[in-house]
């Protein structure tokens, strides 16, 4: 399917594309730079697959298939959260290009902030009603799988922050080096973690280390990129939703135990969890939301005005 839709763009393509004079090419040019961003990718890799393959040499086999189901659900979360970095990396390359700081500034506190809106959304909808989406989902036999997920959701928190201060500060700044040393440094420290924990707690012991070694990177990505977003300039973002977060985890996940499993249920124990974040939000007049919510008012007020 990737490589249709690779091909069908082609036709498109070719109309707004010339053709370019071979001798004007330099494909060695910018090498070394490619290596560099290629090197984090790779360690970004590694980092995902290395708790799958040493859960399968350390422990028993069944440890690694609970472990593969849970970490499906932090994937596509993960992959959510990570795609607003991807999209402001060019324009936070050019800000930097340029020194602009109020620009990085706006940018790095909207970036922030919506990232932690959305990953502690997440985390609190996955750790919530894990319990009752898993049996209905995957089937009995899959019980396992909802302490996993229960842990390792705490990956989607800091995996979006993570990929913002590594791709929108560091690599947009032309620092892609301190990403790689600390990407580096957190695998390390996740195979090391990995050797002690999987023989002890299986896939349970792979997840707490998963979620140790993001930890790490966050503190060396946060020590690296504080000349643009220090700790109380980032406590100072993310708070709100930490707390709504909290909150609604809390509640929602006292009654999800006591419900019956079923597609419906999950749905209704979902709707809960995004409605009590968003009220605490607003409740704690969360700058963005609160942004966001003035300007649909002002709209239907325009419109209900024509």
């Amino acid at each position: 399917p990737t490589l249709l839709g690779n091909i069908l763009l082609w036709p498109g393509v070719s109309k707004i594309i010339t053709s370019v004079d071979y001798k004007e090419l330099y494909p060695l040019k910018h090498l070394r730079a490619e290596i560099e961003l290629f090197i984090p990718y790779i360690a970004t890799l590694s980092f995902t697959y290395i708790g799958k393959t040493m859960i399968g040499s350390l422990s028993d086999v069944s440890e690694n298939g609970y472990y593969e189901q849970a970490l499906k659900f932090i994937t596509i979360a993960a992959g959510v959260v990570s795609a607003f970095s991807t999209v402001i990396v060019p324009r936070m390359a050019y800000y930097f290009k340029q020194k602009d700081t109020s620009k990085i500034q706006h940018y790095i506190k909207e970036g922030v902030t919506v990232i932690m809106i959305l990953s502690t959304l997440l985390v609190a909808g996955m750790f919530s009603i894990g319990g009752n989406v898993i049996p209905w989902f995957y089937g009995a036999g899959y019980e396992r799988s909802i302490t996993i997920l229960e842990v390792l959701c705490f990956v989607t928190l800091f995996k979006g922050i993570n990929t913002f201060m590594g791709s929108s500060i560091l690599i947009a700044s032309f620092r892609q080096g301190m990403y790689s040393i600390s990407i580096w440094v957190s695998t390390i420290i996740n195979v090391l973690l990995n050797f002690v924990l999987i023989p002890q707690s299986g896939a349970v012991g792979a997840s707490v280390t998963a979620v140790i070694s993001e930890i790490v990177l966050f503190f060396m990505l946060l020590y690296f990129v504080r000349d643009s977003l220090t700790f109380k300039q980032f406590f100072k973002y993310s708070y709100k939703p930490l707390i709504a977060g909290l909150i609604a985890t809390t509640v929602v996940y006292r009654f999800a135990g006591t419900i019956r499993s079923s597609i419906i249920n999950s749905a209704l124990l979902g709707s809960a969890v995004v409605a009590i974040y968003a009220i605490v939000l607003l409740g704690l007049r969360e700058e963005y939301l609160m942004g966001i919510l003035e300007k649909l008012v002002g709209k239907l007020v325009y419109k209900g005005e024509e």
